[in-house]
């Protein structure tokens, strides 16, 4: 660690890391909305893979961007690369599980399935882009 900083703690074993992107059904049943939408799943897809592929230019890259020394930009994007996957069932379990332990833990309200707001119409699409790199 970088200064005497120490971590206290982590996600590690308790969160699954995933993180997602969102749009209104509206946005989705639009025809150009739809279009431009896949268009930029896929380039955020195509984006993390090669940042995963090339660690130490994006590191630069995004040092370089933000305005901070490039060993800390080396270190937070060494932690923080989330990967474009596909939503399979894996993924929808895994996020239900989660928002099961914040509903028993009284966080927040229960009565939802994780599965009623996934969408997959780009799972084909963002397949293709991770490969293809």
């Amino acid at each position: 660690m970088q200064n005497g900083s120490k971590t206290l703690t982590t996600a590690e074993g308790v969160a699954n890391g995933y993180g997602f992107g969102i749009a209104s059904q509206q946005a989705l049943d639009d025809a150009a909305t739809n279009t431009a939408l896949q268009d930029l799943v896929v380039r955020l897809a195509k984006a993390s893979a090669w940042a995963d592929a090339n660690p130490a230019e994006w590191a630069a890259a995004y040092s370089a961007a933000v305005g901070i020394d490039p060993k800390a930009g080396e270190l937070a994007q060494g932690r923080s690369q989330r990967p474009a996957i596909a939503l399979d069932d894996s993924v929808v379990e895994s996020e239900q599980t989660l928002y099961d332990a914040f509903v028993d833990g009284g966080a927040i309200p229960g009565g939802n399935r994780f599965a009623d707001f996934v969408d997959t119409r780009y799972k084909d699409a963002v397949a293709q882009a991770t490969t293809s790199n």
